[in-house]
């Protein structure tokens, strides 16, 4: 059995779509995959290494979106017609090509079926002609119905409607299609007579978190987002309830935490931290961390059909993580149907910011709601979205030859790794793109525009400062806004310290006051968070400014607070027994503390990580080594000892290594000698 993948997204860890083929071409055998990927020119996407085995050839995929040209309705009719003629032309000329290839290639690789992803006009077109051609079965996968991508990418309605046509044509004469939701599964079936198996993007168990019974008690609220912002409505509607309320529920503070590969629209970095594309496990880890996850849903009603039948894969990773779930979005879509059967969250299903608010609180207001959700959501998750219920799910798609109640992940990386291999489409055949090359004008054009402009108005503003009258007026505008800004520093300095003096009993920590201009000095960032044990932590503290120190016999947690620095510390670790000789063990990062030094370093927005231990094995340094790799800060670690460094993928660690009677490292750079002097001490 030989299976050619037709897809234009191949297997890779870029995007949710090239995350789930991943997924299941792991549960084919090797050798049994080939992959002909027909992608857009102007999205680098290059296939995982692990599939490096595997004969993949790429092609350039002709343009599909023409939301370029003008919808508004005096040009609407104009720009139909073209689309019309470039869609016919497209198919003459560049897709009939596109199906010869495919079918050598096919030939040349002896398939024995084709797996076609039905994701976009192209890749529509191609699907039953190859099959047909090869004379070989057709196994569809559908994504989203097409008339979502029809009104993202503004195609005309002859061509919504032709292609409407082929796509359903495709899987009516399929001997099996995957879909993405159970609805979109029970549809296909009564409409179209096809077998449809819905095949949902899912993880290994290990990927679970244990789950969280109740709301952190930090005094923080930290709401977490992951995947694409195709919902910008209720995503604005929940910005808009959290700053009707003032970013508090429950007399808590919120954040926000969002990932994924688009910077959301009306991005506030005072509650919101956007922290880019993640790896699943990293996205997983970082979401167990937050007390609440929210996942929008589109309310549109020309978004109906991709409400009913579509599941977003960010809603798995959302159960993996055992935290209970906020769904905002339409009663009659598939997300709300499973969140509502499983109990794992809550369904606000109006459009409205208070909808989404109520939600919020009431879930941090009942413990006994909040736990019992979050230990439901881990449930689902293990009981539907694990590999092994994909993989049942994928051997009855493609009518794979092998034990499903047994997974077994294949590998498909090539033998001999010097052989150089096509893993993305070639750099020569991208920049013949009509699409990438306008890309480049346009974006060549715009910072043109923009320079132009600022030479402009700088213009105006130097010819209107010859006013003697107008220049007087610009100097008393900026010294009120210099009078202001500082008035507000002046404010947030004052709010800080109230929310230090009142958290300071919550946190169980002994507060300490410095001058944080001055000891941010001893760092590199603006806002480093401090960790570590008490006593070794006076040896950092800089000469006079520290206004009250704890008792010297005590060892346990300390808490450093100011405008420009955070301090926290752990309980000190149990020292090991004189007579014991044992080698170096490597650190291993604790879940809890890793999740607590993350709400702390989001809390005060943290520019960068500070640890202080003894060695590398105890004291949090692999805690916060992690901390610094999700978050992708800069991370010092301050050890006595140099065994045991732990590995770190994060290429800002830094390690300053000082013991008794032994001089600082050499490329150890510090303000003064001060803290080489107290570390070289026989002080510890």
């Amino acid at each position: 059995m030989k299976i050619l993948l037709l897809t234009d997204l191949p297997p890779c860890e870029d995007y949710t779509a090239g995350l789930v083929l991943s997924a299941m071409c792991r549960f084919i055998p090797t050798g049994s995959l080939c992959c002909f990927a027909v992608v857009n020119p102007t999205i680098p996407v290059k296939i995982s290494a692990e599939f490096s085995g595997v004969p993949i050839e790429f092609h350039r995929k002709p343009n599909e979106n023409w939301s370029f040209l003008p919808q508004r309705r005096p040009f609407r009719r104009a720009a139909n017609a073209i689309v019309n003629l470039g869609e016919r032309w497209t198919n003459i000329f560049l897709v009939e090509p596109l199906i010869s290839k495919a079918v050598e290639f096919g030939r040349i690789q002896a398939v024995d079926q084709v797996w076609a992803v039905l994701e976009g006009q192209t890749m529509i077109r191609m699907a039953q002609p190859v099959a047909t051609k090869l004379g070989v079965p057709l196994y569809t996968h559908v994504w989203d119905p097409f008339s979502w991508w029809a009104k993202a990418n503004n195609l005309d309605p002859q061509t919504t409607r032709d292609i409407q046509s082929k796509f359903d044509q495709a899987i009516g004469q399929s001997k099996a299609v995957a879909t993405a939701s159970i609805p979109m599964a029970e549809v296909y079936r009564e409409r179209l007579g096809a077998r449809a198996v819905p095949v949902i993007a899912s993880h290994d168990r290990s990927l679970a978190k244990t789950p969280l019974l109740s709301a952190s008690s930090d005094g923080m609220l930290f709401i977490g987002m992951a995947g694409q912002f195709y919902s910008a409505n209720e995503w604005r509607s929940l910005l808009a309830a959290m700053r009707a309320a003032d970013w508090k529920v429950d007399g808590r503070e919120v954040h926000i935490v969002t990932m994924g590969p688009q910077i959301p629209p009306d991005l506030d970095p005072t509650h919101i931290t956007f922290l880019g594309w993640k790896t699943q496990a990293d996205a997983a880890e970082i979401l167990s961390c937050c007390d609440i996850l929210y996942c929008p849903y589109p309310f549109e009603e020309s978004m109906k059909e991709v409400s009913q039948l579509s599941f977003p894969s960010k809603l798995v990773l959302y159960l993996s993580a055992g935290r209970p779930i906020v769904f905002h979005g339409p009663n009659y879509s598939a997300p709300a149907d499973y969140v509502r059967r499983n109990n794992c969250g809550l369904v606000a299903d109006k459009p409205f910011a208070s909808e989404i608010y109520n939600a919020i609180e009431q879930l941090t207001c009942s413990p006994d709601l909040f736990g019992t959700m979050a230990r439901r959501a881990n449930r689902a998750f293990l009981n539907d979205f694990t590999l092994s219920s994909m993989h049942r799910s994928c051997a009855e798609f493609l009518d794979l030859d092998c034990n499903a109640d047994t997974v077994r992940l294949h590998n498909h990386a090539a033998v001999d790794a010097s052989i150089p291999r096509n893993d993305q489409l070639p750099e020569a055949v991208r920049n013949r793109s009509l699409a990438v090359k306008a890309v480049k004008v346009g974006r060549r054009g715009r910072e043109e525009f923009r320079r132009s402009k600022r030479w402009l108005i700088r213009k105006i503003a130097d010819t209107a400062l010859l006013v003697p009258r107008l220049k007087t007026l610009k100097l008393e505008v900026h010294n009120l806004y210099r009078e202001v800004s500082e008035l507000r520093s002046q404010l947030t300095l004052a709010n800080k310290k109230i929310q230090q003096l009142t958290s300071a009993d919550q946190n169980r920590a002994t507060d300490l006051q410095v001058d944080g201009l001055e000891f941010r000095h001893f760092f590199g960032g603006e806002r480093p968070l401090l960790f570590g044990c008490a006593n070794l932590i006076q040896l950092l503290l800089p000469a006079g400014g520290v206004a009250s120190e704890p008792d010297a016999k005590n060892n346990g947690p300390a808490t450093i607070a100011s405008t420009n620095m955070i301090l926290h510390s752990p309980e000190p670790a149990a020292k090991p027994e004189s007579h014991s000789r044992a080698p170096p063990r490597r650190a291993t990062a604790s879940a809890t503390t890793v999740a607590n030094l993350m709400r702390w370093a989001l809390r005060y927005r943290a520019d960068q990580l500070v640890v202080v231990a003894e060695d590398h094995i105890r004291g949090g340094v692999a805690e916060m080594v992690r901390v610094g790799e999700l978050l992708k800060l800069p991370v010092t670690i301050y050890s006595k000892s140099t065994a045991a460094r732990p590995s770190a993928a994060n290429s800002n660690v830094t390690f300053k290594i000082l013991s008794t009677g032994i001089a600082a490292e050499p490329n150890m750079i510090t303000p003064d000698n001060r803290i080489a002097e107290l570390f070289s001490s026989d002080r510890s």
